[in-house]
């Protein structure tokens, strides 16, 4: 397998609302009553419902993140979509649920209320861990601390796409299977931590993409690019 143990920066715009139709950042609450615990804005669905957490996609304390591992083709053409379409077309994005040796797959993460503050632009402190293991349970790929939004501001009730990617590389040396990525992000202003895994199973045949998963989303600027 040829891992890079360091991340590329894939082209990022400013900060976009992603309304997924699998869930998007919203307010829980219009605010807490006296003595009541913090409303704290978490994943929704289409609807306006809450979302259960999934293994790939969590919140904690108002700060969301989503993790999906796509063949590296569709990572360039999602990462294009999002960052040259206007803010009213509805980019796809089709996960992978198996890559075949000689292929790569690519590691994307959407986030969203990286910083408490109500309005406007504002840093985005978080960082995460990464940590990749084969079908035997060997650790392939392990960093640490990575900056999630690098240059990137934060911004109230917006989801964003991390300029960080990691892709892998599967070459005929490596054992067929389920890989896991585990992926652990720490926000300090919001003193949250959200973990979360995906998998994909090697395989030593190219499949065709899973359609069904496919996440159809509208996005607009808080701000002109």
């Amino acid at each position: 397998m040829n891992a890079p143990a360091s991340f590329s920066a894939s082209r990022a715009s400013a900060a976009l609302f992603l309304a997924t139709t699998l869930a998007a950042l919203c307010a829980s609450a219009a605010g807490p009553q006296s003595g009541a615990p913090p409303a704290y804005e978490t994943w929704r669905n289409a609807r306006g419902e809450r979302a259960d957490d999934m293994p790939g996609m969590k919140s904690n304390k108002g700060f969301g993140a989503a993790i999906h591992l796509v063949a590296a083709s569709e990572a360039e053409r999602f990462v294009r979509e999002w960052n040259e379409t206007s803010v009213e077309h509805a980019p796809k994005l089709t996960p992978a649920d198996s890559v075949a040796r000689g292929e790569s797959v690519v590691l994307l993460i959407l986030y969203a209320g990286c910083s408490a503050k109500a309005e406007g632009p504002a840093p985005c402190e978080a960082a995460f861990d990464v940590k990749t293991l084969d079908p035997n349970g060997k650790v392939l790929i392990e960093q640490f601390d990575i900056a999630l939004a690098r240059d990137l501001p934060a911004y109230p009730r917006i989801v964003q796409l991390s300029p960080v990617t990691l892709q892998t590389d599967f070459d005929a040396t490596d054992p067929l299977g389920l890989y896991r990525y585990d992926v652990t992000l720490r926000n300090p202003e919001r003193n949250a931590i959200v973990t979360l895994t995906e998998t994909i199973v090697l395989t030593d045949k190219a499949s065709t993409p899973n359609e069904s998963a496919s996440k159809e989303a509208s996005a607009t600027a808080p701000m002109s690019r």
